[in-house]
């Protein structure tokens, strides 16, 4: 019994010691569960300022090791007495018994109120909580080849896995040269995250930047054996003030996109990927150096394909294109480069051999070269179409048809005869180029030798247009500042067609049509084909110009003959061809009611002093009754003469078509009774008049023989023709006369007087038989009659 008592008393102290153990152990577990948040959260606190980061505060965490439960609130850290981080609440829930097979598995994860800065230096230098320095930042993306992995073998990672991430109200805040503004991600959620797990992984996001909305989705198989990729992303009004291109080039303006991305790849590295596009873009602006672009909008719609096979990138744009409202300035200048108020594209495709290609290009309102103040050498058209460009691989441009509407260009040649387009475009080019990009040119590296033929040859670049075409109401506006009083012109263009352009084949001619009108009523027509392209230029060409005034064109007939036109018109018909640096420039003027004078009376004419006859003769015998002049000038000669002179050219041209034109007249319209004898009486060293056949008589008598008054009659009708014409008729006794009338009185010697009297008689009679064809008195002058030795017995006549 005693035994039992004491066996008994044994087991109940046995049991009372367990007991006190059990509770030992669960006190002590209690203080170690009470105890390890606080632990943690003072271990964390102090041990963080140690490695430099900063002050760390939490004011409550909780650690649950029996629920895999860890929390805490309102964590920041502190860096020299500046907040650098905060946030709210984070939960992490985590399985124990995983653990047991090697996998850490999160199953939730959620932050709450995070709150964080990203800052960079004017140095570049940033921080994310702390200094990040250049050295660091390098540092961090080197990838050892040592330690990568075999290619077309996926990576082997610890098996970790996340079944729900959530970040909840949080706030980014960037100020680099890259970014500047605020993500607010009202909330982001990854679910499925694993490092080995077949499942998709899928992330999404509802936030904004600088208050634009921001919405993505994203769902991704890295470890199927196609590991495949699905992405959406909405954005809306990103206001692109915050986002910096280039660290000191300004961005202005709002962004809305719509992407939807499908893709996939392999281990071996080859991916393919699809990116299904919408692009918006409002009241953009940016610069580079002096230049300025500013465009109300842009419309973007499309798909853009990347391939990567055997470390070879692919791709391929295509899509719909629509903007509107661009300029393109120069500030230093304040000159409007380019500028548009539609253009839109069709059915664009390009890819990464240099092809481009679309079905039609259009664009309303476009100029260029424009100053607010007067527009000088702007270029202006109210409507451009292109349809089916094509660019093959960069080198060969087909175009099937191009046309610009109503177009408006002023073309102005400057005092020092340049083109004004030069002057303007000079300062703008050169305030593009720095010494920076001289040193860039310096560096680059010298080609090898015995490659420049073959470079040569890969960047021969050809052009080819079915068709391109000017029509509506175009105008060249036309000004040459060379002379005193400025030349001044337009001409409309209702038709200009080149057709059959082609690069490839240069011999092979393109036609050519323009139809419009020099002012308001001079028509213009030219047909005809040019070889733009031939090692030397070719073309035929015929032409007609009606009813250009005279006036108009003064300015360079005193600069290349020496004469103002004063008064007139004229037709011009023309036939000119250029083959193998020939030229023949065959011309037919009708030249109406001109009126002409010297630019300076007292210095010879250039083309004056080529003429054989008087210019004031040549010009009144080409006049007809309608006081018109027709002349046909011909200019031989050639482009690659150094010693060719536009003037010289041009003056003996004109100098051989009048007189060769009213020699040549003169002598027709008197034959058969009577020739041009080419004797010019001289006043000084100019030719003053040029004679014609004298009518010559028996000695002793003054009658007109049949003969006579035909030839007289001959010269009647050249005079009523040639109105401008008048003639001048001396006449003369000879001794001969002085014999004839001796013979009829022997005994009486003849006087002087008698043969003036004879010679007087003799004027007289053609004189009225040119009045009695018509001629007015006024235009038929008698010399004083004489008597002289060596003279004619006759009548000599001279215009």
């Amino acid at each position: 019994m005693q035994a039992l008592f004491e066996k008994l008393k044994e087991q109940v102290f046995n049991r009372g010691a367990w007991r006190k153990r059990m509770l030992i152990t669960l006190l002590s577990l209690a203080v170690f569960v009470t105890v390890l948040p606080e632990a943690v959260r003072w271990g964390l606190i102090y041990w963080l300022p140690s490695t430099g980061v900063g002050q760390l505060a939490i004011k409550d965490m909780d650690v649950n090791l029996f629920s895999g439960r860890l929390s805490l609130r309102e964590a920041s850290v502190q860096r020299d007495d500046s907040p650098k981080f905060s946030i709210d609440t984070v939960v992490v829930n985590f399985s124990w018994l995983k653990l047991f097979s090697g996998v850490i598995h999160l199953e939730e994860v959620q932050l709450q109120g995070a709150r964080l800065g990203i800052f960079q230096k004017d140095n570049g230098e940033l921080e994310i909580i702390v200094p990040l320095t250049q050295g660091q930042a390098q540092t961090s993306g080197v990838v050892n080849e040592e330690d990568s992995e075999v290619a077309g073998e996926p990576a082997t990672l610890p098996k970790i896995s996340v079944a729900a991430f959530q970040l909840l109200d949080a706030e980014l805040t960037l100020y680099t040269q890259a970014a500047k503004g605020v993500l607010y991600l009202e909330d982001l959620s990854i679910a499925h995250a694993s490092t080995w797990l077949n499942e998709s992984i899928v992330l999404s996001v509802d936030g904004s930047w600088n208050q634009a909305p921001v919405d993505m989705h994203i769902e991704v198989s890295p470890w199927d054996k196609q590991p495949s990729l699905s992405a959406q992303l909405n954005l809306q009004g990103v206001n692109l003030a915050g986002i910096t291109a280039l660290p000191e080039e300004p961005l202005k303006g709002a962004v809305d996109l719509d992407l939807n991305v499908q893709g996939e790849w392999d281990w071996q590295g080859n991916i393919q990927l699809g990116v299904q596009t919408q692009l918006g873009l409002q009241n953009f602006m940016t610069e580079y150096k002096s230049i300025r672009l500013d465009l109300d909008g842009l419309g973007w719609q499309g798909e853009i394909m990347f391939g990567l096979q055997q470390q070879a990138l692919t791709y391929q744009v295509q899509g719909n294109l629509n903007s509107n409202g661009l300029m393109i300035t120069d500030t230093r200048q304040q000159l409007a480069l380019l500028a548009w108020q539609v253009l839109t594209l069709d059915s664009l495709s390009l890819d990464q051999n240099n092809n481009v290609r679309f079905d039609q290009l259009h664009a309303e309102q476009l100029y260029s070269l424009s100053r607010e103040e007067d527009d000088r050498g702007r270029f202006y058209a109210a409507a451009v179409d292109i349809d089916q460009w094509d660019l093959q691989e960069g080198k060969h441009l087909q175009i099937a048809k191009s046309q610009v509407t109503d177009a408006h260009y002023q073309l102005t040649v400057t005092e020092q005869g340049e083109l004004q387009v030069q002057t303007m475009l000079g300062p703008v080019l050169a305030g593009l180029t720095d010494q920076a990009e001289d040193d860039v040119a310096e560096e680059r590296p010298s080609e090898p030798q015995g490659t420049t033929e073959s470079v040569a040859e890969e960047k021969t670049f050809t052009l080819a247009v079915g068709e391109a075409s000017l029509g509506g109401t175009s105008q060249l506006y036309f000004t040459d500042q060379r002379f005193a009083v400025p030349v001044k012109e337009f001409i409309k263009l209702n038709h200009v067609s080149v057709t059959g352009l082609d690069q490839r084949y240069p011999d092979k001619p393109a036609q050519l049509s323009v139809l419009g009108s020099l002012g308001d009523f001079s028509k213009i027509k030219i047909d005809g084909e040019i070889k733009p392209f031939a090692e030397q230029v070719g073309l035929a060409l015929s032409g007609d110009i009606k009813a250009v005034p005279l006036p108009s064109v003064s300015p360079y007939s005193e600069a290349y003959i020496g004469y103002h036109l004063t008064r007139g018109q004229y037709d011009h018909d023309f036939d000119l061809k250029i083959d193998n640096n020939d030229i023949e420039f065959n011309n037919k003027l009708l030249l109406r009611q001109l009126q002409l004078k010297s630019v300076d009376p007292s210095k010879p004419q250039p083309m004056a002093q080529q003429l054989d006859v008087p210019l004031s003769f040549a010009l009144n015998m080409l006049r007809d009754g309608d006081d018109n002049i027709q002349l046909e000038v011909p200019i031989k000669g050639r482009l690659d003469d150094p010693n060719i002179n536009v003037s010289s050219v041009i003056n003996k041209a004109l100098a051989n078509a009048l007189k060769s034109g009213a020699t040549n007249y003169l002598t027709y319209a008197l034959q058969p009774y009577g020739a041009v004898l080419m004797a010019a009486n001289m006043v000084g060293d100019k030719l003053s008049s040029i004679s014609l056949d004298p009518i010559e008589y028996p000695a002793g008598q003054a009658g007109l023989s049949s003969e006579q008054q035909a030839y007289l009659g001959k010269v009647s009708d050249l005079l009523a023709s040639r109105p401008k014409l008048n003639l001048t008729a001396c006449a003369s006794s000879n001794d001969e006369d002085r014999q004839a009338l001796q013979s009829f009185n022997p005994k009486v010697p003849v006087q002087e007087a008698v043969l003036v009297e004879l010679a007087s008689q003799r004027s007289i009679q053609v004189k009225q038989a040119l009045l009695e064809q018509g001629i007015e008195s006024g235009r038929v002058f008698l010399c004083q009659p004489e008597f002289k030795n060596n003279s004619i017995r006759g009548v000599s006549m001279a215009m």
